[in-house]
């Protein structure tokens, strides 16, 4: 989900590599369709939560005016010295 997010024009490439690990978790039986459907979900749904916040505090990401979190042009994860 965070890839998508960060990435919005590639979005379909952080699907189908979901997909696809998703589709070996139901294969080797560690994991029901429905499991992977509901986790994925769940893993958007968090995701897009941490970019809202994220949005409002001003880091990575920005409010745009649908509401969803933007990632912004250029970001520092160390804010500069004063």
């Amino acid at each position: 989900g965070i890839l998508m997010l960060l990435f919005p024009r590639r979005w379909y490439i952080a699907l189908v590599v979901t997909a696809c690990i998703a589709s070996t978790r139901v294969f080797v039986g560690a994991h029901y369709p429905s499991d992977t459907v509901a986790g994925f979900g769940l893993g958007c749904a968090f995701a897009l939560a941490c970019g809202l916040v994220f949005a409002r505090l001003g880091f990575i990401f920005r409010p745009a005016p649908s509401g969803l979190p933007v990632r912004k042009a250029s970001f520092r994860l160390i804010a500069p010295e004063k």
